[in-house]
């Protein structure tokens, strides 16, 4: 299912966009800190495009991972909800992507490499293990995704399946945070090494690495 989200201006202040789910709360001010905007068929755009979310650690991480994954389009930074009772902000990211190019398991798989997927999570939390599902037919891949790297690690997987309900941007000033600046602290000793995995791990879908002088 193709899908739009990012953030549009109306009397100077951001608005919040939803789509590919139906929201679970009504009555919310469409101009506060809570709002949700539906897309227009205008927003929808054509192509192939289709979208997901993911929700892990720290979303500056999540983001410069799936900026270097080829057959992505576009990654948005910011904090995503879902129903209750995993209802709270969580930080995460946004990813349209081109499904001739790069298919949802392998971008699953990604995820599910680069961030503690077996760790505990409280649905209240800041952080949380999760992809968010724009439509029903995207729960089986990501399922099967999830199942198999559960056995692989013999370690349970927490990594939660939910219904995406609503995006909300970051910051300007932190959005592409590693592509601004890949020399400070937090993204060398951070991000770096998850970006040096999935090159690893993932080569025949990532982009080469300016640094390394990689063509």
């Amino acid at each position: 299912m193709a899908g739009t989200f990012g953030r549009s201006r109306a009397g100077g202040r951001a608005r919040l966009w939803h789509y590919g789910h139906p929201p679970s709360i009504s009555g919310i001010d469409m101009d506060g800190p809570n709002a949700r905007h539906e897309r227009s068929a205008d927003d929808a755009g054509a192509g192939t495009t289709d979208s997901i979310g993911f929700g892990g650690g720290c979303h500056w991480c999540t983001e410069g991972v799936f900026q270097i994954v080829k057959g992505v389009i576009g990654v948005d930074q910011g904090f995503l909800q879902s129903e209750a009772p995993w209802d709270a902000w969580a930080e995460g990211v946004m990813v349209s992507f081109d499904p001739a190019a790069i298919d949802l398991a392998t971008l699953v798989a990604v995820h599910l490499r680069t961030h503690s997927a077996n760790g505990g999570y409280s649905p209240g939390g800041r952080y949380r293990s999760a992809v968010y599902l724009l439509s029903a037919g995207q729960r089986d891949d990501a399922a099967r995704t999830i199942a198999r790297f559960a056995a692989e690690t013999d370690a349970p997987a927490r990594t939660k399946l939910l219904p995406f309900v609503a995006f909300r941007p970051s910051e300007e000033r932190y959005r592409n945070y590693y592509r601004t600046d890949p020399a400070r602290p937090f993204c060398r000793r951070y991000i770096d090494p998850k970006l040096a995995t999935i090159r690893r791990d993932f080569a025949a879908v990532t982009l080469p690495d300016p640094a390394a002088g990689e063509p």
